[in-house]
């Protein structure tokens, strides 16, 4: 993917999920209420709506709960045959106390699921994921650095040029067919494992699933109330939808 696509792809997807969808709804909402007030109104109802159902537990988390196609992996499966567990960088960077940036958010919780099957199978590490931004250190060196300061371990494979998730699993099997690895345990976020399996299949590589997911979502009075952090879930879940339906189009 060249840096024009990818940047046109950012850009697009940012104004197909909340907060920017609805910003979008809302100027439209605006511009119609020039000459048809009542389509007008219907749009900012619609913004508004959306916006609220979008910010609490009950929105959030039905869109999450959807995208959850694989189970937690559980320890009895069978792992003859595995070479590696390759964990995918995600969003999020933070501040180390020496002021060194490293991986943080979703990221750090991928590291922290790796690092335990790391443990417990002791398999090596392949970590992915290129720069977030022009003149930023690489995702996966970002991810090194943690495994090294917050986990004490090293990346056997590391994966530095990928902007995409099929960039990801393109550029990984590459590192793992010099290894003689066919078959991997593969570390993501439970909404994003479903493409990222494809992707990595359509390398000829097999993936052991072994997904990052929430807690079981509880029904109570505050799933009601709007809250930024479902909000966000929301997003992301919107977010890979719409990156599903692009690979469709694009793979």
């Amino acid at each position: 993917m060249s840096l024009i696509e990818y940047l046109l792809v950012k850009a697009l997807g940012s104004i197909m999920v909340p907060p920017g969808l609805n910003i979008v709804l809302a100027l439209l909402a605006l511009a119609l209420l020039r000459f048809a007030r009542r389509g007008g109104a219907l749009v900012m109802f619609v913004a508004a709506g959306s916006l609220y159902v979008l910010s609490t537990g009950v929105g959030a988390g039905a869109l999450e709960r959807s995208l959850y196609e694989y189970p937690v992996l559980s320890p009895e499966i069978d792992l003859s045959g595995v070479g590696a567990i390759a964990v995918l960088g995600g969003g999020g960077a933070r501040l180390d106390y020496e002021g060194s940036a490293s991986a943080g958010g979703s990221t750090l919780e991928r590291l922290r699921h790796a690092v335990s099957l790391h443990r417990r199978t002791g398999l090596p590490l392949l970590v992915a994921g290129g720069r977030a931004a022009p003149g930023r250190p690489s995702v996966a060196k970002l991810m090194v650095r943690s495994l090294e300061n917050d986990f004490g371990l090293g990346a056997r494979f590391v994966e530095s040029r990928s902007r995409t998730t099929a960039e990801n699993a393109a550029h990984s099997a590459g590192l793992l067919a010099e290894a003689g690895i066919t078959r991997i345990v593969l570390v993501t976020h439970g909404t994003h494992m479903s493409r990222a399996v494809d992707a990595f299949e359509r390398q000829g590589i097999e993936v052991v699933p072994a997904p990052v997911v929430g807690l079981p979502f509880r029904l109570g009075i505050t799933s009601f109330l709007p809250r930024a952090s479902a909000l966000a879930t929301s997003a992301s879940a919107l977010h890979e939808y719409v990156g599903r339906l692009w690979y469709r189009v694009r793979y």
